[in-house]
């Protein structure tokens, strides 16, 4: 088992860390827009080995699209469905299920099987607890797809967290304007 933490040094900056709790593994990084109108912007991921500095690829939630070295990884979704599935380099079928804006869990995409290969937490608690990725045994085998396909994931979580605030600060604007005025 692996475990990362997404680590940003101000809430709302472009640059975020990817750190194993060990020292010694791989770590990641994530460049991104900021500001106005950059909600779906896409997400460049690199990779740190040993001093060294990789690219990994890119994350879109405008495309529904992942790259993950040199390969492009279409992440498809049903309709009115919380779950992203997508075919690995090893041509199995794996799905990520959205848990609500709490974070989402990576199995794969088979009835028969109820194992984690990977969950993501988003930012979280009273004290802001940062997003977080733990990674198991068979995703061991694939990081870049786990990672790649997370950050994808992670932007997904907090596109529905916003979405449930706006929708929750109308309610309450809704509420005021009809209660008190």
């Amino acid at each position: 088992m692996t475990h990362y933490t997404f680590i940003s040094r101000a809430r709302n900056e472009g640059h975020i860390d990817i750190v194993p709790d060990q020292g010694d593994l791989t770590s990641y990084s994530i460049d991104r827009r900021t500001g106005w109108f950059s909600d779906k912007s896409t997400a460049r991921i690199q990779k740190h080995v040993e001093g060294r500095t990789y690219e990994v690829g890119e994350a879109s939630v405008r495309s529904d699209r992942v790259t993950c070295n040199g390969r492009s990884i279409r992440l498809h979704g049903k309709m009115f469905s919380s779950s992203e599935t997508f075919v690995a380099p090893n041509n199995q079928k794996y799905k990520w299920s959205m848990d609500g804006a709490h974070g989402a869990h990576l199995r794969a995409d088979k009835e028969s099987t109820d194992t984690n290969i990977a969950s993501y937490t988003a930012e979280h608690g009273p004290f802001k607890k940062p997003d977080e990725l733990t990674v198991y045994g068979e995703g061991e085998m694939m990081m870049d797809e786990v990672v790649a396909t997370a950050v994808y994931m992670a932007r997904k979580v907090a596109l529905k967290k916003k979405r449930r605030t706006s929708v929750a600060g109308a309610v309450i604007e809704f509420l005021g304007d009809g209660l008190g005025g």
